[in-house]
């Protein structure tokens, strides 16, 4: 029982400490002054940090990916600071936006527009 309780703390210690310092990114998204549809979704890649020097290096990997409800919003959390890319895939196009992470919530309203045959993304 005792051996079970010890676990138990800590493992909820672990898992504090290691959402203890995820960034939130959240928004929401419009395309021609409305909400995007919901299921849209919305994935955020961040550099991939190497364990031995701390340094992000030039690959990058999915963080968090999630999907737009009926109101065109998002939330993210991203491990670290420092600059990320988010991507909604809309009508088979990514479009993309540099973002940053922060220790604490950051938000990103966005708006998709076509450009030509392509799709941008701007925050708003």
């Amino acid at each position: 029982m005792r051996k079970a309780i010890i676990l138990s703390t800590v493992g909820l210690m672990i898992f504090w400490c290691a959402t203890a310092h995820a960034g939130k990114i959240f928004g929401d998204i419009e395309v021609g002054g409305k909400p995007i549809a919901e299921g849209v979704k919305v994935a955020i890649t961040a550099p991939l940090m190497t364990a031995e020097s701390g340094k992000a290096e030039a690959k990058a990997v999915v963080a968090d990916s999630t999907k737009t409800d009926k109101f065109g919003a998002y939330t993210l959390k991203v491990k670290g600071e420092g600059k990320c890319t988010l991507t909604v895939l809309w009508d088979k196009q990514s479009p993309s936006i540099e973002v940053y992470s922060y220790n604490n919530s950051t938000r990103y309203d966005l708006i998709l527009e076509k450009a030509a045959d392509k799709y941008i993304l701007k925050r708003k």
